[in-house]
């Protein structure tokens, strides 16, 4: 089975965590100079990924009016040695978006959108003493979605994609403490490879409005 070291989990957050900072500080000194740094910065997570005992944490970076980059990350990693249960997943996606319609600095990450997709990880799902495992797993398409307000800070994102997935699956059995390899082969597929229903944080907007205000904010 594969196994994961927590130094380079604790890393990968680290990075998540220098890249949120920096993407704020960057933002408070370009955007509203040129329109061209960074309009917005915000938090995001895939509410079906949750539903479905995987945690994951996404940063969204706006450029200007029209871009964004989203970088998630989903890792969950529940077992149950007594009755060889596994829930294992750890995988990474980068998207950028283009959004649509007329934009201003309030409606950055509103709206409808397109945009181009890349995940890749490895999983180990095992239940009812068979399992199916990957070492990795690449994922990339292209995706389409809206975004509404449901408060002064906070969205709801909606996306689907469709695109090619592909890597290589082991099929096991566990035996005692042992697992038994019983096929391995290649999968390939090519259809709807995404779904979002994501709770996004803007946390840039707060900034945002504090610098719309000028002087003249209380």
């Amino acid at each position: 089975m594969f196994t994961i070291r927590k130094s380079w989990l604790f890393g990968c957050f680290y990075i998540l965590f220098i890249m949120a900072c920096i993407s704020e500080k960057l933002y408070s000194q370009e955007y509203g100079k040129n329109n061209t740094g960074i309009s917005q910065l915000a938090i995001k997570t895939n509410l079906l990924y949750d539903g479905a005992m995987t945690p994951n944490i996404g940063i969204v970076a706006a450029f200007g009016d029209e871009w964004s980059l989203n970088a998630d990350w989903i890792f969950a990693w529940w077992s149950n040695d007594n009755k060889h249960r596994y829930w294992r997943i750890n995988a990474g996606e980068l998207e950028v978006r283009r959004w649509l319609g007329h934009r201003t600095y309030d409606n950055v990450l509103l709206g409808q959108h397109v945009g181009y997709y890349f995940m890749g990880g490895m999983y180990d799902f095992e239940r009812g003493h068979k399992g199916y495992q990957s070492s990795f797993t690449a994922n990339t398409g292209f995706s389409y979605g809206y975004s509404v307000k449901i408060a002064r800070s906070c969205y709801l994102d909606f996306t689907v994609g469709i695109g090619f997935l592909m890597g290589r699956r082991k099929k096991y059995k566990p035996v005692g403490n042992e697992y038994c390899r019983l096929n391995e082969n290649a999968l390939y597929w090519f259809g709807p490879t995404k779904a979002e229903i994501s709770f996004v944080w803007c946390v840039g907007d707060l900034i945002l409005k504090r610098r719309k205000g000028g002087s003249n904010a209380k």
